[in-house]
């Protein structure tokens, strides 16, 4: 089963959440000013591997995700929810790519 590793979301130091994937891949989810960027990471989880999904704007991010979005639950941890079900990298490039299309 896949599992958080890292979790933070407040500014500073960052809104971001880390998954290590069933198959022990690792992703991190980034959100800043600047827009949400999904990362594979190396097997210590410390290097961006490279980017797997991003939007480059952040107001277009939260209506890829709006239907979950509450006052309790926000972008990060919807992106986490939806991710954290995930067994391998293809699979959450898929997830985030059919959101899209959308």
């Amino acid at each position: 089963m896949s599992k958080i590793i890292t979790y933070s979301s407040k500014s500073p130091p960052g809104i971001f959440c880390q998954i290590k994937l069933t198959n022990n891949e690792r992703i991190l989810i980034s959100i800043a000013n600047s827009g949400v960027k999904v990362f594979e990471l190396d097997s210590m989880g410390l290097t961006p591997i490279r980017t797997i999904w991003e939007c480059n704007d952040l107001v277009k991010a939260v209506k890829l995700f709006d239907e979950f979005i509450t006052q309790d639950k926000k972008l990060l941890d919807v992106i986490k929810d939806i991710l954290i079900g995930c067994t391998s990298i293809e699979e959450v490039s898929q997830k985030l790519t059919l959101r899209e299309i959308k």
